[in-house]
C-alpha cells in the first residue's frame, strides 16, 4: 500500500503541535501573575504584610495545567471572608462555594504588640487588666474580599489569552 500523498509532511505538523504543554505553562504562569498583581490592588493593607505574602505557583498534573494565586498568611481568611456579627452582616463579594460560620458574639482579645494608633483606627474599646495588659473589643470585621475577585474580574481574559496563545502555537506548527 503506497504513502498518502502529503502524508510525511502531515505528520511533521503534528508532531509539531504535539505537544502543548509548555504552551500552556508559560500562558498559565503569564495569567496567574494578572491574578496576582489585581489581588496584590485589592487586598486592604495596614502595613503590608497581606500583600507582601501573595504568591503563585504553576504546576502540572495528569496533562492539567493548575495555576494558583495564594498566601500563607495567617490572617488572610479573616479579610477575605470576614469575622464575628460583622462579617456575618457583610460578606458579599466572597466565593458563592465558600459559606463561612461566623461568631455571633464580639469578643475581648490581648492587645500587646498592637500599636495603639492600629487600635485607635478601629475604634476598638480598651480596657486593661490588673497587671496592665490591654484588652480590645471587637465585633469582628466585614469582608473584605480580594483573591476571589481578583479572579473572577480577570477570567474572561485569562481565557481568551491561553486560547491565544495556543492558537499561535498551532498556527507556528502548522507553518513549519
Amino acid at each position: 500500500m503506497g504513502d498518502i500523498k502529503g502524508q510525511k509532511n502531515l505528520e511533521r505538523k503534528l508532531n509539531n503541535i504535539s505537544d502543548l504543554t509548555g504552551t500552556i505553562e508559560a500562558a498559565m504562569r503569564k495569567e496567574i501573575r494578572r491574578v496576582r498583581n489585581a489581588a496584590v490592588a485589592m487586598c486592604p493593607a495596614n502595613h503590608g504584610e497581606l500583600r507582601h505574602s501573595i504568591r503563585t505557583d504553576v504546576t502540572t498534573e495528569n496533562d492539567a495545567v493548575i495555576g494558583i494565586c495564594y498566601t500563607n498568611n495567617q490572617y488572610a481568611a479573616y479579610v477575605e471572608f470576614g469575622t464575628g456579627p460583622k462579617g456575618a452582616a457583610n460578606h458579599s463579594g466572597i466565593s458563592p462555594n465558600v459559606h463561612p460560620t461566623y461568631v455571633q458574639k464580639g469578643w475581648w482579645f490581648p492587645g500587646k504588640g498592637i500599636p495603639p494608633a492600629d487600635a485607635d483606627r478601629y475604634h476598638w474599646p480598651k480596657i486593661e487588666t490588673e497587671e496592665g495588659t490591654p484588652l480590645y473589643f471587637t465585633s469582628g470585621q466585614a469582608a473584605q474580599p480580594f483573591m476571589y475577585p481578583a479572579l473572577t474580574s480577570n477570567e474572561q481574559i485569562i481565557k481568551d489569552n491561553i486560547a491565544k496563545a495556543v492558537q499561535r502555537k498551532i498556527k507556528e506548527g502548522v507553518n513549519k
